[in-house]
């Protein structure tokens, strides 16, 4: 799965119990992690998965992020 895959699918986002600035969900098995940036000097947010890492400024549609929950 490539990160840009990611944008297109249901993803539940959970809060990092270390870091509050990361969130982390698992996608067919594997482990993503989404970096809130120090925006606006930095892209809003980073993907990161394997090692690999993907700036971008808009959230995945289907995503549900910790805020969001319950609405």
């Amino acid at each position: 799965m490539n990160l840009e895959s990611l944008f297109c699918r249901p993803i539940q986002w959970e809060c990092s119990p270390t870091d509050r600035y990361m969130f982390n969900a698992v996608v067919e098995g594997e482990e993503v992690s989404l970096r809130r940036n120090d925006f606006p000097a930095e892209p809003i947010c980073t993907l990161l998965q394997n090692g690999e890492e993907l700036d971008f400024e808009e959230f995945g549609e289907h995503w549900i992020l910790p805020w969001q929950k319950g609405t």
